[in-house]
């Protein structure tokens, strides 16, 4: 309280214009944070501030479900449930669905083999396609087998069987065919080559006639 001469009564410093500029406002402190405990790890950690809390929130080592505690409450209650931490974790922290994926029809996958298909140049051991015939062959009478020498005569020599053998260089398989023509007999020698781990494209390349 101050007075001064020509004061009626005693009145405030601060109601008192030329001295109210003197006076120094305290500055007071800001209220404290609320203070948290978490259960990380199975263990009861802290206490943490709500800023502590995003931080951890940030970088992944809290969860919604995370349980925290903090004083006036009777038991511990997941972090979302607390209105002043909720909405510190990331809306979603979830990785979108990855977009479908779809073959396109006559495409393979690289590096996925479909049962029943076989890369070109490669046999499936013990396994022939129905209604193929081994590239390198023909069947057209009157031509000769590739790798034998003796023409085929239509017709010719009925009753005979010819006996073949048919070589694979690249992984030393051979296979032996009989027929009663050339041509029959050479295609069933490189199918039995292709069948004991030859190379179609190599079985047909040592195609000779067993006197």
């Amino acid at each position: 309280m101050i007075w001064q001469k020509g004061m009626d009564n005693w009145a405030a410093i601060a109601d008192v214009a030329e001295y109210a500029g003197l006076i120094v406002k305290p500055v007071l402190p800001p209220p404290p944070q609320q203070q948290f405990f978490l259960v990380l790890q199975g263990q009861q950690q802290g206490p943490f501030d709500p800023q502590q809390i995003k931080a951890m929130a940030d970088a992944g080592q809290v969860a919604p479900n995370t349980l925290v505690w903090t004083e006036g409450m009777s038991d511990w209650q997941p972090l979302q449930s607390q209105p002043v931490l909720a909405n510190l974790i990331p809306a979603n922290r979830t990785p979108p669905r990855l977009p479908d994926q779809t073959t396109t029809p006559g495409l393979a996958t690289p590096g996925v083999t479909s049962p029943g298909l076989t890369t070109p140049g490669q046999a499936t051991p013990g396994q022939t396609t129905p209604g193929l015939t081994t590239p390198g062959l023909t069947t057209t009478p009157g031509l000769a087998t590739p790798g034998l020498n003796t023409p085929v005569t239509p017709g010719a020599n009925a009753g005979q069987q010819f006996r073949v053998r048919s070589y694979c260089s690249a992984t030393g398989k051979e296979g032996f065919g009989t027929g009663s023509t050339q041509q029959a007999a050479a295609q069933a020698a490189i199918q039995e080559c292709v069948k004991n781990g030859g190379l179609p494209n190599c079985c047909p390349n040592s195609v000779t006639l067993v006197q």
